[in-house]
């Protein structure tokens, strides 16, 4: 078990309460959280035909690494394509996260059209 290894004096876990409020959670808790995506998934987007993904999920541990200033609990990554690694951010509440989901998805319409105007140049 991966995540046992950290104690919990040193990472902070959290669950979302019935209004997706980050509250404080047990190792346990962060454990079955951890365990099954599906009920991380705040939002997922696919598209160009499948090819892209955009995906915004609840990361339970906090990453703001520094412990200083908002926690960082919520994650945006754009998959597929050349967009691999290109594409994360990070934030603190559902609703920033939501936000956060509607900048890549527009992050990806303004490169696919960038891309589709480029390629179908008239270069005569």
């Amino acid at each position: 078990m991966l995540w046992g290894v950290l104690t919990e004096e040193i990472a902070v876990w959290y669950k979302l309460d019935e209004n997706h409020r980050p509250v404080p959670a047990t190792m346990e808790e962060a454990e079955v959280l951890l365990s099954d995506i599906e009920k991380r998934v705040v939002k997922q987007d696919d598209l160009c035909d499948g090819e892209v993904s955009v995906s915004t999920v609840f990361l339970v541990l906090d990453h703001n690494h520094a412990r200083g200033g908002k926690r960082l609990l919520f994650e945006t990554m754009i998959f597929g394509k050349d967009y691999e690694g290109d594409y994360q951010t990070r934030c603190s509440t559902w609703e920033e996260a939501l936000e956060m989901h509607e900048k890549a998805l527009n992050h990806v319409f303004i490169c696919e059209t960038q891309m589709t105007s480029v390629g179908s140049k008239d270069l005569n």
